[in-house]
């Protein structure tokens, strides 16, 4: 009897060290993620977010390959974001989805942006997969407390990127979840959305003192006005019918 107590509870010890260690790969990928978003404002606040969701989501199915399957697609959606990242300095949004027939022109580009270490936020995937094959990672029979919980999180971040604190919205817009679920909502819905009529009651006006006698001057002509950031060598200087263009 004594020698099944004993060996039960090592097993039991070996299950907590095998499920520390699954913990300990939902705390560092978002703190990784962050990294190579090279986000810094809120950080420890979005870090502690974006964990606490990750570790709810295992804790919410029965069944623990669901949130295992569900956490691969979003380790592939934190590799997108920081590729989209390096390049563009924002999050993907579902609006860029029609960009993706452009994706073969300009696989050279996005071969360049991709840095090696994107490929760490798929390094945990084998490691939970053996956990759970070995343990099953199932920690507490109770789930809808962590449903609950993991809710109003999100709740939380969702509702603050649209508040009037400039700290909350800054940490719902940057954070993973929330800015996703946001972006999804936008797409779909009115959420987030400034108020259209309120943009169509803007008159822009120049005070007359400040008007000269070049003021008005392109009054009834045709006149395209181009802003860029950056142009290649062989656009400067060109010419057409006579006039420079850059």
């Amino acid at each position: 009897m004594d020698t099944y107590y004993s060996e039960q509870s090592k097993v039991t010890s070996a299950d907590l060290l095998w499920k520390g260690a699954v913990i300990g790969c939902l705390i560092i990928k978002p703190f990784m993620f962050y990294g190579l978003m090279d986000i810094r404002i809120n950080l420890l606040f979005l870090w502690a977010s974006t964990a606490l969701i990750l570790v709810l989501l295992f804790g919410c199915f029965k069944n623990a390959w669901i949130p295992y399957v569900l956490y691969g697609v979003l380790s592939l959606l934190m590799f997108l974001d920081v590729t989209f990242n390096a390049y563009f300095n924002s999050y993907l949004s579902i609006n860029d989805a029609g960009s993706i027939r452009f994706l073969p022109e300009v696989l050279d580009m996005v071969s360049e942006v991709i840095r090696p270490e994107f490929w760490l936020l798929f390094i945990d995937l084998p490691l939970i997969a053996f956990v759970l094959a070995k343990t099953g990672f199932n920690w507490n029979r109770r789930k809808w407390p962590q449903a609950v919980l993991l809710t109003w999180v999100i709740s939380f971040l969702l509702l603050g990127s649209v508040s009037l604190s400039s700290s909350l919205r800054s940490a719902g817009n940057l954070e993973f979840f929330s800015a996703h679920i946001k972006d999804m909502l936008q797409s779909t819905t009115g959420f987030g959305k400034q108020d259209i009529e309120l943009l169509g009651t803007f008159h822009y006006s120049i005070d007359k003192g400040r008007q000269d006698e070049l003021f008005g001057i392109a009054k009834g002509r045709d006149l395209i006005v181009i802003q860029v950031e950056s142009l290649q060598d062989f656009v400067i200087d060109r010419e057409y019918e006579a006039h420079t263009l850059f």
